[in-house]
C-alpha cells in the first residue's frame, strides 16, 4: 500500500506490505491508525500514519482467506467481513 500526497502531483508520503488480496482499508483519524485487510493474504495490517503521512506497520493480525471489508472503531479496534465463514471479525489491539 503506498500513501500519496494529492495536492502535491502525487508525491509517495509512504507505503507499507500488505498482503496480496487487499480489498479496502479503514483509518481512525482520531487515533492515526490505518487496518488494511488482505483477503488473499488472509492477514490484517495495522499502521500508524504520522503528520507527514509516513506509515509504519506496527502489528500483522492473521485471519482466514477471503477476510475483507475492514472498518475502524476507536479505541483500537476494527472490524471485517468474513463472507465465506459468515462471520464479522472483531480485532482489538493489545
Amino acid at each position: 500500500m503506498v500513501a500519496l500526497d494529492l495536492n502535491h502531483d502525487g508525491r509517495v508520503l509512504g507505503s507499507i506490505e500488505t498482503g496480496d488480496g487487499l480489498d479496502n482499508i479503514g483509518y481512525s483519524e482520531k487515533e492515526h491508525r490505518l487496518y488494511a485487510a488482505a483477503s488473499v493474504a488472509a492477514k490484517l495490517t495495522i499502521a500508524s500514519v504520522d503528520a507527514h503521512g509516513k506509515l509504519t506497520a506496527i502489528a500483522t493480525v492473521p485471519t482466514v482467506n477471503g477476510v475483507r471489508g475492514v472498518i475502524a472503531s476507536s479505541p483500537g479496534r476494527a472490524y471485517l467481513i468474513d463472507p465465506r465463514g459468515g462471520k464479522i471479525w472483531k480485532v482489538t489491539e493489545q
